[in-house]
């Protein structure tokens, strides 16, 4: 999956103002309903730099959901870090045992 962010800032590299994140990773239904996803993001910056991060997610909810999520920078531009992010989104059927699940995300890299 990829995602398209378009309002980035940093203070500490002022060039920076979009990035795109590409999530690869596998989820699992948890007996309370909720999903759990482990996935491997990887931002890549306008300036053509990028920032490797473990993501852990947990989304609640059935047709309206919430997502938090936390991850670790493992490489690369502002390493070491940590992020942390939250946000609403729809979840719907797709077909037998495959779920879409459409967020809108806010996130914060911690760098340090």
């Amino acid at each position: 999956m990829e995602l398209f962010h378009s309002h980035c800032a940093s203070p500490i590299n002022p060039g920076i103002t979009s990035a795109t994140v590409s999530i690869s990773g596998h989820a699992t239904t948890l007996l309370n309903g909720a999903t759990l996803v482990t996935s491997t993001d990887i931002t890549t910056w306008n300036t053509g730099q990028s920032t490797t991060v473990n993501e852990t997610r947990t989304i609640v909810g059935g047709a309206n959901v919430t997502e938090v999520g936390v991850g670790e920078s493992v490489g690369g531009l502002f390493h070491p870090a940590t992020e942390s992010e939250s946000g609403r989104g729809t979840r719907s059927s797709m077909r037998a045992r495959e779920t879409e699940v459409i967020f809108v995300l806010e996130g914060v890299l911690e760098v340090g």
